[in-house]
């Protein structure tokens, strides 16, 4: 959930501030952003798997 917050947050910063934002910011936003998705791919991955593992012990 806080991954999606983040996520909302450096959105609702571009918005706010699109006009000021120069190509080193724009830059370190997009690997941000792509750095938080692979996070949250990565997580959810891991949780999926233990969420299996304890599917097969029950």
């Amino acid at each position: 959930m806080a991954f999606l917050t983040a996520l909302f947050g450096i959105f609702g910063f571009c918005v706010l501030n699109y006009s000021r934002i120069d190509w080193i910011q724009a830059l370190f936003i997009v690997l941000g952003v792509i750095f938080a998705c692979i996070l949250l791919y990565a997580f959810s991955k891991r949780i999926y798997k233990i969420l299996k593992q304890i599917e097969e012990l029950e």
